[in-house]
């Protein structure tokens, strides 16, 4: 049985756009529940709330402290008020996917407002897991996509360019894992779907990534900055929406599940590490050298790494280090699992070398 959650309910994208959400909101509930991260509610609230209050919207907000760990889930849970319709999760991916797992819990309906352009976590059904110390842990496929979705560019061109690039990293690992993920099922129409919005995610982020970045560094809600954000969210979360395990994370994300371990990547955002994944995927899959230099190439173009040492971790990984990095990233929670064959140990470290 194959099971295909393209995206969101509804995905509402335009600069501005939060000034309308009470008039989106009214149509399915009165009462929110809302999870934010301190800076990203203080920047979205003066948006939202006189919308809330024109439409006669009731919320409450508890803020997110960091880091979606089952913990923070508890706590989060433990603060929301006995009569919501829906819970709104407002910031970038951990907050989002923490949120979306109250909101499941809750069993109500979920409102994503995405504030940086950092992951798909704003119209994926999947929420990622990690220690309070952020190191990983699983992820958690939950019954439905997000209701509604609304993403204000000018939000999100406020925000740090580097969440951007972190999403340009993640996002391009849909094309890479992808194509690995879908051999032996590439007839199958729900595969077809997830590469076609896969190429979409490529082709997209060859053509404005350099841009987009330089104009959100003037915070510029500019057409390339939609194009890289609507990339990110809408087309990257159909490859897994439509492929499923045939299109999902694999090996990229593996990798980087692996590196958490590392205490010096901990402060690098999450697609910075899974740009890096994609290299040792590449290794790890005997891809043709002038492939991974093209890409790499790219990488220094735009600022996604190419080593550790642009990871944070300016020393050699010693040989206990590299095989923890390659347990984690073979734990049977981890992506690495959607690979289409085998992978050992000793082809993740040596992948991981060669990159080096």
């Amino acid at each position: 049985m194959h099971l295909a959650m393209a995206s969101a309910n509804a995905y509402i994208h335009g600069s501005g756009v939060l000034r309308q959400a009470g008039e989106w909101l009214q149509k399915y509930g009165k009462n929110l529940f809302i999870i934010g991260g301190r800076t990203a509610w203080s920047k979205a609230s003066v948006l939202l709330v006189p919308s809330f209050l024109e439409h006669g919207l009731g919320y409450e907000v508890a803020s997110f402290q960091g880091e979606s760990s089952y913990e923070e889930v508890e706590r989060l849970q433990s603060l929301a008020p006995k009569e919501i319709d829906l819970v709104m999760g407002v910031g970038g991916g951990k907050a989002l996917d923490a949120s979306k797992t109250v909101a499941a819990r809750l069993k109500k309906p979920f409102v994503a407002v995405p504030t940086v352009a950092g992951t798909c976590s704003c119209v994926t059904h999947i929420s990622v897991m990690y220690t309070p110390q952020g190191v990983f842990v699983d992820y958690i496929n939950h019954p439905q996509n997000s209701l509604l979705t609304l993403v204000d560019t000018a939000i999100i061109a406020d925000s740090p360019a580097n969440y951007m690039l972190s999403g340009i990293g993640d996002t391009l690992a849909k094309w890479y894992e992808g194509i690995v993920c879908a051999r032996g099922h590439e007839d199958h129409v729900p595969t077809k779907l997830g590469l076609a919005a896969a190429k979409v995610c490529l082709d997209t982020l060859v053509q404005y990534s350099s841009q987009a970045l330089k104009d959100m560094e003037k915070k510029d809600p500019s057409y390339a900055v939609q194009q890289i954000t609507d990339a990110i969210f809408i087309a990257s979360g159909a490859v897994g929406g439509f492929g499923m395990e045939t299109t999902r994370a694999c090996a990229a994300h593996g990798v980087h599940d692996g590196l958490t371990v590392v205490e010096e990547t901990h402060a690098m955002l999450h697609g910075i590490k899974v740009a890096y994944g994609i290299l040792a995927l590449m290794h790890i899959d005997g891809q043709p050298l002038e492939e991974i230099e093209h890409l790499k190439a790219f990488y220094r173009n735009i600022g996604l790494p190419t080593s550790l040492a642009e990871l944070g971790v300016d020393r050699k990984l010693t040989d206990e280090e590299l095989e923890r990095v390659a347990q984690l990233a073979l734990s049977p929670t981890s992506f690495m699992r959607f690979m289409p064959y085998s992978v050992s140990s000793a082809m993740i470290t040596e992948a991981i070398r060669k990159t080096e």
